[in-house]
């Protein structure tokens, strides 16, 4: 089966367009025995996503916040929002179906319509995601209409377009109705945005030397929120991280370059060569020149 990834931009933006410019929406059926270890790793996006779970269990983490989701379950993703979703059980088949849609989709952005009902949303920093379950009424409908939207995605016919448009404003009406009525969203962005601040840092700095103090002053917070903040939305310490993501970075010159094993490692914050090594060896079952010897194919 393919393997696949999600490509992200170095402030974990996922780095793909999600439909066209003129119908700003998209659904995807993701297999997680497509990603390695079952998971499709931590990214945000600007649009909003509505998870469906078509099989086995999937454990959701939205911010510092984990569910897990059986089949017939599924999660509302606010815009910009950290997340990331693992497969429950690796030796069982697990499946969802993803739609995806700008939230210009609803409404254009200079409409009263998107100024009242779409905007406040969006904006609420205390707004995260919601877990959608059939046994309750409003949220079965929120279900059911998101599994119509995607079986007319599959037949594009005259005037499909405009019946998806109808399934996901009705599921908009839905579903903000009842979380300003009942306070069922959860997750605040605030952090969520500072670890982001904190990770694109490292991203344009990993040649370089890092510090905790560079990456709170990158993200305008104490030297303690940055640790918090790592372990809650990363699940990470900030040191383990960086050498986690330079480590990647060194694999992929040996893999493309020509650069001398050294160089590598120097351009990826690693100064001392028997460190570089050390670190590698241990992330990657191989030597550095054993790596690119074998095309990074093993290990």
């Amino acid at each position: 089966m393919e393997n696949r990834k999600v490509v992200t931009k170095p402030t974990l933006e996922e780095d793909k367009n999600h439909g066209t410019r003129g119908f700003p929406f998209q659904i995807y059926r993701e297999n997680y025995r497509q990603y390695p270890m079952g998971v499709m790793d931590l990214h945000w996006h600007r649009e909003l996503e509505l998870d469906l779970v078509t099989d086995g269990t999937v454990l959701f983490k939205v911010g510092d916040q984990v569910r897990c989701l059986e089949k017939g379950d599924g999660i509302f993703v606010n815009s910009n929002l950290l997340h990331l979703a693992r497969a429950g059980d690796l030796t069982k088949n697990t499946e969802h179906v993803a739609i995806l849609f700008a939230p210009e989709f609803l409404a254009p952005e200079d409409s009263d319509i998107f100024q009242e009902d779409v905007l406040p949303f969006l904006r609420d920093r205390q707004t995260g995601f919601v877990v959608l379950s059939g046994k309750i009424p409003w949220q079965g409908e929120i279900l059911r209409l998101a599994r119509l939207a995607a079986r007319r995605f599959e037949d594009m016919s005259p005037g499909r377009k405009l019946e998806i448009h109808a399934d996901i404003c009705q599921i908009w009406q839905l579903l903000i109705r009842e979380v300003a009525r009942e306070g069922k969203q959860e997750g605040n962005q605030m952090p969520q945005e500072r670890t982001r601040q904190m990770l694109a840092y490292i991203r344009e700095h990993y040649g370089e030397s890092i510090s905790a103090e560079d990456l709170a002053q990158a993200a305008g917070i104490s030297r303690s929120e940055c640790f918090r903040c790592f372990q809650q939305y990363v699940g990470q310490k900030p040191f383990s991280y960086i050498n986690s993501y330079r480590l990647t970075q060194a694999a992929k010159l040996l893999r493309t370059t020509d650069l001398s094993i050294c160089e590598v490692g120097i351009r990826c914050g690693f100064n001392y060569q028997s460190y570089f090594g050390k670190m590698f060896r241990e992330a990657y079952g191989q030597t550095p020149f054993a790596y690119r010897k074998s095309g990074g194919g093993t290990g």
